[in-house]
């Protein structure tokens, strides 16, 4: 999962910033058409998870995993030779979706068996393999791109996450006492969607998702509009993806200590806080490192702590159900990134920040996402300083 989940969430930015800037693809409004190919890999590899549980059942953790590093390798390297975006979509957002898929729903279905004093800590370490390989990845993609060419990003990323996911492969499996319930239980429960705090939690993702494509696809393009050399915009994604690893790694530690509700939600507030009071203003390369530090700090606790609290509104035999809604309701992910592109290169002809835009939508969802966590966290403990 390491290259792939970085491909998914930091990187994207930086090679749709290649792609534009060296209009590698030819046609019309290709900002948005490339922005589709990252939204829609994002969308399907978390609406998909409903066809990874069921092959869970049916093949098991490994099987599923080799599946899943197969399909991972291919959308890969086929995307190498794709000459226009929908065949990019085809390949890289589908297929590798796919397997980006069938590995995560494989690593948030074994987690909860082997941890359960610790169950936040030790989805704060999985989910810090995507920032640890953002951190890495920006200054692998721009010399390969340089030397090599565009084709070259994509057969390199093959090769390594092939030789990475050697690992889950050979140690990946489901814990003897859980085996028997995870096959019992029912990947479709509806009464998990008469669960109003549920409900509530089903809706934070796709807003959470849509404001963290939003920013770290532009956020590359926004540095090279304001005269960022190569060097530097890889460094504001992989300042953003290393500085992620370690609020990941905290917001794990800190979500068992003080409560999961409570974590995510002061997490994302600082993170509207960090659109809005720096991201707005900023136009040099500090100012935008300064953003990158501070947004890649707070922004992923929805991804380390989605699981976590799914399970503590419905319990482990309901998990799997909510698992399969939550993820089917982030297929919403691709329209506010994709709406916004559209809207945005339609309408900023002489503004003169044209990724204004980009930003007041960004920072107001994420505003939304913090107003609903504050919501469902009253509604689990009224008091105010309570392990939530």
């Amino acid at each position: 999962m390491f290259v792939e989940r970085t491909l998914m969430s930091f990187d994207t930015g930086v090679i749709q910033d290649i792609y534009l800037k060296n209009n590698i693809f030819r046609g019309s409004d290709m900002t948005t058409q490339l922005t589709l190919v990252g939204s829609l890999l994002q969308a399907l590899q978390c609406a998909c998870v409903i066809i990874s549980n069921l092959l869970y059942n049916r093949l098991g953790a490994r099987k599923l995993t080799i599946l899943g590093a197969i399909m991972t390798f291919l959308g890969l390297m086929v995307t190498g030779e794709t000459t226009t975006a929908w065949q990019m979509c085809l390949s890289l957002s589908v297929c590798m979706g796919l397997g980006i898929t069938f590995l995560s729903g494989v690593a948030v279905r074994v987690l909860p068996q082997w941890f359960e004093k610790k169950r936040s800590t030790a989805f704060g370490l999985q989910a810090s393999s995507s920032p640890l390989a953002g951190f890495l990845l920006p200054f692998i993609i721009v010399p390969v791109y340089n030397r090599l060419g565009h084709q070259w990003i994509f057969r390199v990323l093959a090769f390594m996450s092939i030789g990475i996911n050697i690992l889950p492969i050979a140690f990946v499996k489901d814990q003897k006492s859980h085996k028997a319930a995870q096959k019992k239980a029912k990947n479709f429960d509806f009464s998990v969607l008469k669960d109003v705090n549920m409900l509530i939690w089903i809706a934070v993702g796709p807003l959470n998702f849509s404001a963290r494509i939003i920013t770290m696809t532009f956020l590359p393009s926004y540095g090279t509009y304001n005269g960022l050399t190569d060097t530097e915009v890889a460094a504001l994604a992989a300042v953003a993806a290393g500085l992620n690893l370690v609020g990941r790694l905290a917001t794990g530690v800190a979500a068992d200590r003080v409560g999961n509700m409570n974590t995510y939600t002061i997490s994302t507030f600082l993170t509207t806080l960090s659109v809005f009071l720096i991201w707005m203003f900023a136009y040099d390369f500090k100012s935008m490192i300064a953003f990158s530090v501070v947004f890649g700090v707070f922004s992923g606790s929805y991804t380390v702590l989605s699981a976590p609290i799914a399970l503590n509104i419905v319990g482990l035999e309901r998990f799997p159900s909510a698992l399969n809604f939550t993820m089917l309701a982030h297929v919403l992910d691709v329209i506010i990134p994709v709406v916004t592109s559209n809207r945005a290169s339609n309408h900023n002809t002489g503004d003169s920040d044209p990724y204004r835009l980009y930003k007041l939508i960004g920072g107001s969802t994420y505003a939304l996402c913090t107003l609903l966590g504050i919501l469902l966290k009253f509604r689990l403990n009224k008091k105010c300083i309570a392990k939530v």
